[in-house]
């Protein structure tokens, strides 16, 4: 209300989101985000991370599969409103390079903002790094990228790994009292037949959607003419396929800035002023 919108949770930066979600991410439980390759999920979790470090909320980062440089990569591009390519060509056009220092030294002086890029770590090993730098950061969110990645010993089976991560994780977010983000594969059925994910194409669908809170999905499609040739605006959304705290059921419309390798809330869903 008085212009302000209310949320509850921790806010995502995208207001629409925020606004299906029930008030963004929720603290003490996990958030499933989904989505096939390339569809962009990574992507997200890199929005989510620089839009609540930029509020002012600690992230810590678990980047199992790459190394720290794309998500710093997207947070300069964006903040600097310039092309992600040219960015990590190094050709940078007249009047960009200001825009890139001064992105830069903005992002460069958040203290809150944690990225770690260990390969195989186990949700013992997560817990015990995000406990070593809550107080430093002021930790409110983790993001596991990705869940799959993780590594459990003395498991008799990958379905006995998964079990044992997810319920380790959701430990530490109840424990600490952070919204944990985890970042899901999807099996193959989904990448063949190309429609919108749904909760039984997670991979290790039903352990997941048990300890889970919420579950996102990310879906891009590529509008075609009658001939099957590429038309119009790549459409991107997210779906809540599940949601303990607010809607569910329901795609998202996102706007995905290809330039900076980010979403954002279309105008025109931008969430209500209470």
């Amino acid at each position: 209300r008085n212009g302000e919108t209310v949320t509850i949770g921790i806010p995502t930066g995208l207001e629409s989101l925020d606004f299906a979600l029930g008030g963004g991410l929720s603290e003490g439980v996990i958030t499933v985000l989904g989505g096939r390759p390339s569809m962009g999920k990574s992507s997200l979790a890199r929005t989510f991370a620089d839009n609540v470090s930029a509020a002012g909320h600690g992230v810590h980062v678990f980047s199992l599969e790459d190394d720290r440089q794309p998500y710093v990569q997207r947070a300069l591009a964006d903040g600097a409103r310039i092309d992600l390519h040219a960015l990590r060509a190094l050709a940078l056009k007249d009047g960009e390079t200001g825009a890139f220092i001064s992105a830069a030294d903005h992002l460069f002086r958040r203290a809150n903002w944690r990225i770690d890029d260990r390969a195989g770590l186990s949700a013992a090993q997560i817990a015990m790094r995000v406990r070593r730098h809550k107080r430093e950061l002021g930790t409110k969110v983790v993001i596991v990228d990705y869940l799959q990645l993780m590594s459990e010993k003395g498991c008799r089976d990958r379905r006995a790994e998964v079990e044992k991560a997810l319920r380790g994780l959701q430990e530490l977010a109840r424990a600490e009292q952070i919204a944990l983000v985890v970042l899901s594969q999807l099996t193959r059925g989904n990448e063949r037949d190309g429609r919108p994910p749904a909760l039984h194409d997670l991979r290790e669908s039903g352990e997941i959607e048990q300890v889970a809170a919420a579950v996102l999905f990310v879906h891009q499609e590529q509008p075609k003419d009658a001939a099957g040739k590429e038309c119009g605006p790549l459409r991107a959304e997210v779906i809540i396929a599940k949601n303990k705290h607010g809607r569910r059921g329901v795609p998202v419309p996102m706007a995905w800035d290809a330039r900076c390798a980010t979403y954002r809330t279309l105008e025109r869903d931008r969430a209500p002023e209470w």
